[in-house]
């Protein structure tokens, strides 16, 4: 856990009791993210700087890299590839909306090739597979190659209701997309059609999947 008190955490999650706590940036920190095997912890902080720490527990060596102009992330605007090498990070400035930029942890660099979008993306995720989907404000999803860098599929979600939130299934296979108006559509990784939908009604927005 992190926030305005500069401070992060670690917290044992079966007994409730604090394991580590170490201050860590001089700005707010506004977003965390594990790697799936929990061996590496990410750390941005409002002003741009980046904490990477290995096995996760704080006490061990920790790098750190400046993001420039993709300061000022929301958690929604960056994602972990699963082994904690790959951080795709959509730049905060107005001059770059529709940019995605991908960096590399384990030499701190930016990869040369961004990935662009038509309009300002406003989540993105990662998969298992190292597949990378972009949702833009537009309601449009588009799937990437994380690799590469190569376009895969681009669809078109209706404009009526906004997309509120997505996520990929553990194994990379399926994505969750829920809305605003309380509907949840399940998608075959790499396939533009519905393969089934659930309804929440009288629930209103779909805030997480």
């Amino acid at each position: 856990s992190a926030g305005r008190e500069r401070n992060l955490r670690i917290w044992d999650i079966h007994s409730s009791r604090l394991q580590y706590s170490v201050a860590a940036h001089s700005a707010i920190t506004n977003v965390l993210l594990f790697s799936s095997d929990g061996q590496k912890l990410f750390a941005a902080d409002s002003g741009g700087r980046v904490l990477v720490y290995r096995n996760a527990d704080l006490l061990s060596r920790r790098d750190s890299f400046d993001l420039g102009e993709s300061s000022k992330l929301a958690p929604d605007a960056c994602a972990l590839s699963r082994d904690g090498r790959y951080l795709a990070v959509c730049p905060n400035s107005r001059f770059h909306q529709g940019r995605l930029e991908i960096w590399d942890l384990g030499t701190f660099e930016k990869v040369e090739s961004a990935i662009a979008t038509k309009e300002k993306i406003a989540k993105v995720d990662i998969s298992s597979k190292d597949q990378l989907l972009t949702l833009g404000e537009d309601n449009s999803l588009n799937l990437w190659d994380l690799r590469t860098r190569t376009h895969q599929l681009e669809f078109q979600l209706p404009t009526s209701v906004k997309v509120s939130c997505f996520a990929f299934s553990h194994d990379g296979e399926w994505l969750l997309v829920g809305d605003e108006a309380g509907e949840v559509m399940l998608y075959r990784v790499g396939q533009s059609q519905v393969f089934e939908r659930f309804a929440s009604r009288g629930q209103g927005k779909i805030g997480c999947v």
